[in-house]
């Protein structure tokens, strides 16, 4: 039997954009969705939501994306390992997020548990605006730092995670999420070439490895996870208790 979830999504779409006024517009697609998906095959971790399939990416068609919260595979894979690998979703933490994604955000902020801050250099979705290279907070504040897809836009990402370093308390989490260096020679080639592009762009870098600099800095490794021909870096490192 064909499948008409796409399609139908696409007319949606189409229609929301030409009836409803663009203030109401999120809401009526996701609310459209949520029956074009309704269904028990899959479940999001990140909002509890049951559907008949992800649906795709906007800009990337392979990207799954739930069609109630917008969680994408990295987000549930962040949060899936938040809740089987730690113990931070059962006691009383603090989070620092930096550029927050909506449906990550909407999760870690309605835990019960957690006094949750997102920030950003501006932006509407962050709770505040400040430099990750600069952060006015004190030493040891938090015991979860988020960073998804932030240090490829920073110039010293050293530095910016010299300062990440700085306000996790000991014994607390970093999770990292970036594009970095290929892992074979022609992937870093044409990552050179790109990067005389996106440099120029949008100051985005795309031949460096975080991961070294939170080394350097003392944290411990605890998880390091390579896709997508090894220019994706998923790593989740934790302060000793003594640095």
């Amino acid at each position: 039997m064909t499948d008409r979830t796409q399609p139908l999504d696409r007319i949606a779409q189409r229609l929301v954009r030409s009836l409803v006024p663009a203030p109401a517009r999120r809401f009526v697609l996701r609310r459209i969705r949520l029956l074009l998906y309704r269904g028990e095959r899959v479940e999001c971790p990140c909002c509890g939501g049951r559907f008949s399939r992800f649906m795709p990416g906007l800009s990337h068609r392979a990207v799954r994306v739930c069609p109630r919260c917008g969680a994408q595979e990295r987000h549930r894979a962040l949060w899936l390992y938040l809740r089987e690998r730690t113990d931070l979703l059962e006691r009383d933490i603090s989070i620092l997020h930096w550029a927050p994604e909506y449906a990550l955000q909407r999760s870690l902020s309605r835990l019960p548990n957690a006094f949750y801050v997102s920030a950003d250099l501006d932006g509407d979705e962050a709770m505040q605006h400040m430099d990750i290279t600069d952060v006015p907070f004190k030493d040891d504040a938090f015991d979860l730092i988020v960073c998804v897809h932030v240090l490829e836009h920073i110039p010293d990402d050293r530095r910016a995670l010299a300062e990440i370093t700085r306000v996790l308390r000991p014994g607390g989490r970093l999770l990292l999420l970036d594009h970095v260096r290929g892992s074979a020679r022609i992937v870093r080639a044409v990552q050179w070439l790109l990067e005389r592009l996106t440099l120029r762009l949008e100051g985005d870098h795309l031949l460096r490895r975080p991961i070294e600099h939170v080394r350097a800095l003392g944290l411990r490794v605890e998880r390091d996870e390579r896709s997508k021909l090894g220019v994706v870096e998923r790593v989740a490192a934790r302060k000793p208790e003594a640095i």
